[in-house]
């Protein structure tokens, strides 16, 4: 048997890996070692999620909020649009435009509160990111 030290106990290979390799977030395996033999990995840099780097151009799907990608055995919610929501961002995922409208009225209390009133009405309209990004590049 081939053995590890770790703090100055002996473990076979296979214990030391199981209880101090690192495994990939997304698919739950081992993260695997490069061709120099370092375990090499990618991570979110918000909610540091640890991934595989093969698995950044996969096709692995991500959050279309958060960016999350999608662990292996969990299922992200498909919206009609063909993007993947995951369930941390659904509890708080504005769908509809007219569920915009109460956390307008929340958000000009808000300012209120700081005499800081908002006195004009401002249109709201949800739309997707991707229409956004298109909007602001025909302003520029």
């Amino acid at each position: 048997h081939e053995f590890s030290m770790s703090d100055n106990r002996p473990f076979h290979k296979s214990c030391y890996k199981e209880h101090h390799h690192p495994k990939c977030d997304v698919c739950k395996n081992f993260i695997p070692t490069n061709r120099g033999g370092l375990i090499e990995y990618r991570a979110h840099p918000f909610w540091l999620q640890k991934y595989c780097p093969a698995l950044e151009h996969d096709g692995t799907p991500r959050c279309c909020s958060c960016e999350r990608m999608e662990p292996r055995y969990t299922r992200y919610l498909l919206l009609d649009d063909g993007w993947k929501l995951c369930l941390q961002c659904f509890v708080f995922a504005i769908m509809d435009t007219h569920e915009c409208q109460p956390l307008y009225l929340e958000i000009q209390d808000f300012y209120e509160g700081l005499n800081m009133k908002i006195e004009q009405q401002v249109p709201m309209l949800l739309v997707e990111r991707q229409a956004v990004n298109e909007s602001m590049e025909g302003n520029r």
